[in-house]
Parts: structure tokens; sequence; C-alpha cells
């Protein structure tokens, strides 16, 4: 539960019961109240449209709370990751403190380009057994490579990211696993995420 002053940001692994978004308010930067504010980073106003188009329509963004950074990609490709890349490179500087995987980790969705842009310190693997080899082996190791620590659903359960007033990033996790699934700390995994471990 988040306490005084906290904002969570949860993920809760809940692949295949997809919600719709409606995002309104058009403008590339909106202040959401208190010390948060998101910069739409995709799709651009008239791109991607119809169905064959969906993963790359999804929205992108990059939420800014007390300092902190939380950057959510959707199910883009890889052509529209690099595409995001950029946006990010030209909206942040400093590395991305929480990343969501693309597509569950998908070796057709999160590029280097994107990674090394965003450089996130934590990436989170919203993923449980699949048919598709999600997470991918490739975007794992990716994710190792920019010094990433990665939380992922299988291993973990439901995962709140909550920052404080302050700023101070605080981690939970329902699963028996509450520390990272990878940790970029101590170059070792705890606990398997979908067979991988």
């Amino acid at each position: 539960m988040a306490g005084d002053g906290d904002q969570p940001c949860g993920d809760r692994g809940d692949q295949g019961r997809g919600t719709a978004t409606d995002v309104r308010d058009r403008r590339p930067d909106a202040q959401l109240g208190g010390a948060a504010q998101w910069r739409i980073l995709n799709p651009p106003e008239g791109q991607f449209t119809g169905a064959s188009n969906a993963p790359n329509a999804s929205v992108a963004y990059l939420l800014l709370v007390n300092g902190r950074s939380l950057l959510f990609t959707g199910d883009v490709k890889h052509a529209v990751a690099d595409q995001i890349a950029e946006r990010v490179r030209a909206a942040r500087r400093k590395r991305v403190d929480v990343f969501l995987a693309t597509h569950h980790g998908s070796k057709l969705s999160v590029s280097a380009e994107l990674l090394s842009s965003a450089r996130p310190r934590s990436a989170v693997l919203s993923v449980g057994p699949n048919s598709f080899g999600h997470p991918n082996s490739e975007t794992v190791d990716e994710l190792k490579k920019v010094g990433a620590s990665i939380w992922c659903t299988d291993a973990n359960g439901a995962i709140t990211a909550t920052i404080s007033t302050s700023g101070r990033l605080r981690w939970t996790a329902d699963g028996e696993n509450a520390q990272p699934w990878w940790s970029a700390t101590t170059k070792r995994h705890h606990g398997d995420c979908v067979g991988r471990g």
C-alpha cells in the first residue's frame, strides 16, 4: 500500500487481458497533478491507424514523478522502438529509472537502440508461462548489458514501484521473491523467470 505522499506505479502481469486506453489530450507533455507529468512518445498523430498497425499504435510515454522517470512502450515493433529511442534521447539525458519491457520482452520489440537511449536502472518483464518464448534470452542479455536490474512477474508476482514525494523509489512484490529476478548489483538471478534463471 502506498504511504503518505507515495505514488504507486504497478504491473500485475495481466497478459492476455488487455485494457483499452483512451488518450484524449494530444499534447506531448501533460501535467498530471503534483510533481507528476508525462511526455507522450508514440503514436504520432495520424500514424499507425487500422488493425494491422495495432502494436505500433501503442501509447508509449515517459512518466516523470518526483524526479524519477518511468518508460512505458506497449507492444511496438522494433522500427517504432527505434523511433521512440530518438524521442527518449531528446527528452531525457539521464538514465530512465524504470522500463516496462516492450511486449513482454519479445525479440521483435525491444531494440538495442531503445535500451541504449533509456539505459534503464530497472526493467519489469510482465510475463508468465507462454508459447511465444517471452522473454527472449537476447532481450534479457541486452537489459543486463545496459546495467538494468530485472523484475519478472513470473518470479516476483505483482510488482509495485512506489515513488515518495522526496523521489525515493521503493519496490515491493507479492510473490515469494521480494528482490529483483536479476540483480545488476550482485550479477545474480533470484529464482526463475519463465524457465530462465
